[in-house]
């Protein structure tokens, strides 16, 4: 009887393994195999004599305001990437900035890394409050495209504070 059942279970563990295989190469934008979804922890740095915990430096709503007038300058000296998706940048985003999907990075990052490498600062937002997309694509921007941890910097308050701010949304497609 207990052969028995351990080949039971590993003919199941074996099909679990061939299904979730399949689903992967059916669905490829389901889960990517070689994305590192959990970064290691960068330590904890302390900006104003708060520690925060994503270690990144922090850009604050009145300094984003002031560097719309830099973003379209040659070299960039301030890009500002939007980490939500595409249906959420298109019904609106803060003007100026680009789409960084941070769980379909793979089909921005490609045009936009020659940009960011020669941007002076690179601003992440996201929604704001619990949305911790702009902490997930910092570290990917460090630790998977070799972007400068003390180039990147991010907005936490994001689109909800620049709403709250009464600031304009620009809606549309990527830029």
């Amino acid at each position: 009887m207990p052969s028995s059942t351990l080949v039971q279970t590993a003919v199941f563990a074996v099909g679990v393994l061939l299904l979730g295989l399949l689903n992967s190469f059916v669905n490829p934008s389901a889960l990517d195999l070689g994305n590192d979804y959990f970064p290691a922890n960068p330590a904890a740095v302390v900006v104003s004599g708060e520690p925060l915990e994503h270690g990144y430096a922090t850009t604050s709503y009145a300094d984003l305001f002031s560097y719309l007038d830099l973003l379209y300058e040659e070299p960039p000296f301030v890009v500002v990437l939007d980490a939500r998706s595409a249906e959420h940048y298109a019904a609106g985003h803060i003007p100026g900035a680009f789409l960084l999907d941070q769980f379909h990075q793979d089909r921005y990052i490609d045009a936009l890394l020659p940009t960011l490498k020669q941007a002076a600062m690179v601003v992440v937002y996201c929604t704001g409050g619990d949305c911790e997309d702009s902490i997930f694509l910092s570290n990917s921007l460090v630790y998977h495209y070799g972007m400068d941890k003390d180039s990147i910097s991010i907005f936490e308050g994001g689109v909800a504070l620049w709403e709250e701010q009464g600031s304009p949304l620009k809606e549309g497609s990527a830029r």
